[in-house]
């Protein structure tokens, strides 16, 4: 992984070889399928022309031929992290941490600071929790905490707005992003840079990809309410 450089070896020393791109995009897809709603994907060009929307229903049998087209074509993909129905969200299937990390523009090409990455990997070290997937964008990384049962953000946005922001306060995330209801996150495809050609791709990480966190669990590691550690 370029960005926080986690060595599932050394996480578990019995892992074995990732699995192709697809199947690890395809376990993040299945986050959703006990969802209610439909998952929410857009798609941009490497230089941020057009947008293209995507809806699918759950449950997601195989990556999508419309996805696979989108990467193909080295555009970018983000997608919403609860479900959606007519621009609200439903259901909330992990809880996530997004980080966004300075780059360097001195190089040819950017590259991430080595401070951002080494600030991600000690908010992560000093967690109990592990996530069970990384989403790596460069400067962008996502940190995926799988519930063993959805929240509903439509009955219930406070409680899913508060684990998120005090999970991005305790792990240096960004907070805004958990105020958003409309914001994406990274999941495929090409990284938009003005110096990158070819273009690097966004990749998916699985260190724990069966894991699963009650949102008491999450809740219990954080501490007390107003507890920074």
């Amino acid at each position: 992984m370029t960005a926080v450089a986690i060595d599932t070896k050394a996480t578990d020393p019995t892992a074995t070889a990732p699995q192709p791109f697809t199947n690890r995009l395809l376990s993040v897809l299945q986050l959703f399928d006990r969802c209610r709603g439909a998952v929410a994907i857009t798609s941009r060009t490497i230089h941020g022309i057009g947008r293209t929307e995507f809806a699918f229903v759950p449950p997601i049998r195989g990556v999508p031929f419309p996805i696979l087209d989108a990467i193909r074509d080295r555009e970018g993909l983000r997608f919403a992290p609860s479900t959606q129905d007519g621009g609200r969200g439903q259901d909330l299937p992990a809880a996530f941490v997004l980080w966004r990390l300075k780059e360097d523009a001195s190089a040819r090409r950017y590259v991430v600071v080595a401070e951002e990455q080494q600030r991600v990997r000690e908010a992560l070290a000093g967690f109990a929790l592990p996530p069970a997937f990384f989403i790596d964008c460069q400067h962008e990384v996502v940190a995926l905490w799988p519930l063993t049962a959805p929240l509903a953000v439509d009955k219930d946005p406070e409680r899913a707005s508060a684990l998120l922001a005090r999970l991005a306060e305790r792990l240096s995330g960004d907070v805004e992003v958990t105020k958003d209801p409309t914001a994406t996150l990274p999941i495929a495809g090409a990284i938009r840079s003005w110096n990158s050609n070819p273009p690097d791709f966004v990749d998916v990480i699985e260190v724990q990809p069966e894991a699963r966190y009650t949102v008491e669990a999450l809740e219990e590691a954080l501490g007390p309410k107003g507890d920074s550690r």
